[in-house]
Formats: C-alpha cells, structure tokens, sequence
C-alpha cells in the first residue's frame, strides 16, 4: 500500500483557486461569443427568461454577421430589455467589434446618458477587461495617458477608434457617424405619443439626425412600448410596407400569450397555444396578471402590457369605477389644486361651457373631485367664479389653466387679483381622448373618489354622465378638465421602465 499524501490547508486552498479560475477563464472565453453569459458574468442579479434568450440570439448573430440589421424590440416595461440592450448591448459590441462607434438614443440627455454611465462601469470592469482585453477605457482615478475621452455623454476606446455616444431627441450628431444606433423610449409618457407635434419632433429627428448619420452597414435596434399605430415604430414598420423605407424586423414580446395580438415570435414557448405571462420573476402569475388588466383598464393593457395598439373611440370608463364620499369631513388631508378650461363665448346654447373644479389628491393616495363650476358665459363671469372657488378652498393652492383660447386673457386678468396666486398655464399635450386614456387607470384602480349624487346631484347628471359616454357625449369639457388635473398627478408609465439602480455615482466623468 502507498501512503496517501496528506493535504495542507494550503494545497486545498490552491486546488479550489486553480478550479476557479479554470472555470472563470473558460467562462469569460464563452462569454466573448454568448450574449446571456456576458450579460450573467456582469450582472449577477439579472433575471434571465427565455425572451432574454431569443434577443441574445439575434443580437449575436447581428454582431457576428451584420448586414443592415432594422429590429425592433416591443416588450413590456419592467422586464429588462433596457439593461439587456441599452446597457449590456453595448459593451458586448464594442468586446467584439472595437472600431464601432454606436450611438444610444433616448427622450431625454439625462436618461440616454444613464444608460451610458451603466455601460461605462462594465467596460471599466476587471470583469470586462478578462473577457475583451483588447478593448479598453480610460479609468476615472487612474492617469490618462492616451488621447481618448471619457465623459457623461460619450466613451472612447483607447487605441482603437470605437466609442459610444448617448443623445436626447434634443441632440445633433453632425459629424459624428454611427455604426450601430440603439434608440431607447422615445417617448418619455404616453401623451407624447398622442401629441402631433411630439409626434413630428420624434420623424424629424430620425429622419434628420439619427437616419442621417448612419454608415453604409449600420445596424439599428427601437425598442419601445407601443401606445400607437402612428409612434414611431408603426410608421417605420408602414414605411417598410409601403416601400418607401428600409424593411424592419419587428420582435414582439406580449406579457400574456392570446388570439388576435401580432404573431408571436417562433421561439416563444407560448406559440403552442399557452396561455402564459412571459416573466413570472418580474411581474407575477397569471393571477396577478388578471389584477393588472382589471386595474390598468383594456386600452392601457392593450397597450402597455400586450403591445397591440387599439382603434381609439369607445367608451373608457364605466359607472361602477366611481367611489362616493357623503361629506367634507370624510376627506383625508392631502394636496389640493385647481384645473380650469376657460374656452368661454356666450350663454347662447351652441357655446362652450367654462369648466373649473377642485381637487384633493389624499394621502391615502386617493383623488377626490371636491367642487365643480360649470356654465355658459362671457368674460366677467369667469373671473369671479375662478376667485370664488379659490376662496372656497384656499387661494395659494396652484390653479392649473389651460393655456389656449381665453387662458392667456383670463390669466393675465387675474394676475392682479390679490386673491389669486400661484397661477400654473397648462400647455396641452395630444387630442382629448388620449389625454383622458392616459389616466383611466385609477377609475379601474377604484381610486377616484366623486361626492355622492344624493348629496349633490349634479355629479350623477353632468360628470358621470359625461364621463362614461365619453368620446360619444354631446360635451367633453368636464372630460377635458378632469384629465388635465389629473395628469400633473399621475403618469401610467412612472416606475414601469427597468430600474437605474446599476448606475454607480461618479462624481468625476472627465479623466
């Protein structure tokens, strides 16, 4: 028999050391080549699905083989595809291919340059610089030898002519061409999808700038929810049906799986016919899925959830989606403000009504309609209503005025009322009807709070009525004021994009 030889502390300290590191280089040699494992080596807290999967593939392939590629990305919020394209994307491109120079895109500098800072920490990784050592950034703390830049907005390689620039939709990039573009949310809240001149302010920027500056085989990815048949997406996608421009790959992601939404993608699971969420991990079984859909109402679930736009024009809320308060002295405390539409004529029965009401926003997180003025009239009449109120309820509290029509000569009349103050013109953003679709989800929420009919009856003759024939009733100013208000306290898009918490908190960006 040979004596074993006894193992040290020391030999088993090693032995585990060189097992890790076999398996850590061998991963990093994997993780050059395979999307998801790049994306797990550098985030390990990232909720891998099989959508995450079907995205690797294709970006993969685009990286390994790009040949104009035009993809869009239609998935739902807060199921990663902004970590997973706007942040991950990148660094992965530039590992493989380091002469790239890509550009992200978004709504705002701010939040272009969010994803930005995100992709910067990874390439600055000792992580990253295992898997792709050739590809290389300056270092904040460290001394910059080499001639490249790294700043809040832009990232260049050292050695090598790669780089990565983020832009607002406010941003030019003349003189700075894209070899990869990634265009991320566009819109920053649902009512810009609405507006035609947000609308025209997102083409003329593709069609100027950001198509503008492309090379000769560049690739593009859009991702963003679809609200509309006319944002952004559908007017590329149109566009290439009608031949008028570049042909587009269109992935679509649905949170659940059901007849009559865009075909499904030939890889989903779901395309046997299961009726299935697409990421429990983020959002939830279908139990809860059910929840959303009954809270967040048909046309935002259609939406936001299920990325199929819907035809406009049916009735968004019903009776039963008002809660009822008997008095006052139930109210919580809470924020009060004002919203009025001045869009006065005459008392003659063709003119439009003066609308004006007060609302509290609860602290239990309720929205309550305290009081409402609503007639047909001139000029003078307005004016004292919009004092009276005012006093009513207190005179510092913001009166939200819409600024067209008579706003403006209303606002510059009350501008010397001592009584009045806080005065906040209201630029309206979209058509009436997607204003008023873009906060139906706290009717289905149930947190809409209206005084009862019994004690003030005309709640149940002119607004619930009103409301819920919406856009078939013969008016639409309490419509168009309850949105308005409505809007400057809720965003049905708030909290829905995969979070920012990755971004670290540089103070210095320039090195």
């Amino acid at each position: 028999m040979v004596a074993r030889e006894k193992l040290t502390d020391e030999d088993i300290d090693q032995i585990e050391y060189d097992a890790y590191r076999a398996k850590y280089e061998s991963n990093c040699e994997k993780a050059r080549d395979n999307f998801c494992i790049f994306m797990r080596m550098n985030d390990h807290s990232f909720l891998m699905n099989w959508h995450h999967r079907i995205i690797s593939r294709r970006i993969e392939k685009m990286i390994k083989h790009p040949n104009r590629d035009r993809i869009i990305i239609s998935v739902p919020p807060q199921t990663g595809k902004s970590t997973q394209v706007s942040v991950q994307l990148a660094p992965f491109a530039l590992g493989n291919r380091p002469w790239d120079r890509i550009v992200i895109a978004s709504n705002s500098n701010s939040l272009a340059n969010s994803f930005n800072g995100r992709a910067q920490n990874i390439m600055a990784s000792d992580t990253y610089g295992d898997i792709f050592p050739g590809t290389r950034i300056p270092v904040v703390g460290r001394r910059n030898t080499s001639r490249a830049k790294r700043t809040q907005n832009l990232v260049e390689l050292i050695s090598v002519r790669g780089s990565l620039r983020s832009v607002g939709l406010d941003t030019n990039l003349t003189g700075h061409p894209a070899d990869g573009l990634i265009i991320d949310d566009p819109y920053a809240k649902m009512a810009d999808v609405f507006s035609d001149a947000y609308k025209s302010k997102v083409i003329n920027w593709w069609e100027a700038v950001g198509q503008s500056r492309l090379s000769k085989d560049a690739w593009i990815i859009l991702m963003h929810t679809r609200w509309s048949e006319s944002d952004l997406a559908g007017e590329l996608i149109r566009r290439g049906e009608l031949g008028t421009g570049d042909v587009w790959e269109n992935i679509v992601f649905p949170m659940v799986s059901s007849p009559g939404l865009p075909p499904l993608h030939p890889d989903d699971p779901r395309s046997d016919g299961s009726n299935e969420p697409l990421h429990e991990a983020f959002k939830g079984d279908m139990d809860y899925m059910k929840t959303v859909e009954r809270n967040v109402g048909p046309t935002v679930w259609s939406s936001l959830y299920q990325q199929s736009p819907t035809i406009i024009g049916g009735h968004h809320v019903s009776e039963d989606q008002f809660n009822f308060y008997k008095s006052y002295t139930d109210l919580p405390h809470g924020q009060i403000e004002y919203s009025w539409d001045l869009t006065f004529g005459s008392e003659k029965k063709k003119a439009s009504y003066v609308l004006g009401q007060a609302w509290l926003k609860g602290i239990d997180g309720n929205y309550y309609l305290l009081d409402q003025f609503r007639e047909k009239c001139g000029f003078i009449k307005p004016l004292a209503a919009v004092e009276a109120m005012a006093m009513r309820w207190g005179p510092n509290y913001p009166l939200n005025i819409e600024n067209k029509a008579n706003g403006a000569a209303i606002m510059d009349a009350l501008a010397g009322h001592a009584n009045i103050c806080n005065i906040n013109p209201i630029e309206p953003c979209g058509d009436k009807e997607s204003r008023f679709i873009a906060i139906t989800p706290l009717f289905f929420q149930g947190k809409i709070y209206v005084p009862d009919p019994e004690w003030l009856p005309w709640v149940k003759v002119d607004y619930i009525n009103e409301l819920t024939k919406f856009p078939g009733a013969p008016n639409d100013d309490q419509v168009d004021t309850t949105s308005q208000q409505l809007a400057l306290w809720y965003n049905p898009l708030d909290g829905m994009s995969f979070g920012l918490g990755g971004l670290s908190q540089q103070s210095q960006w320039n090195v």
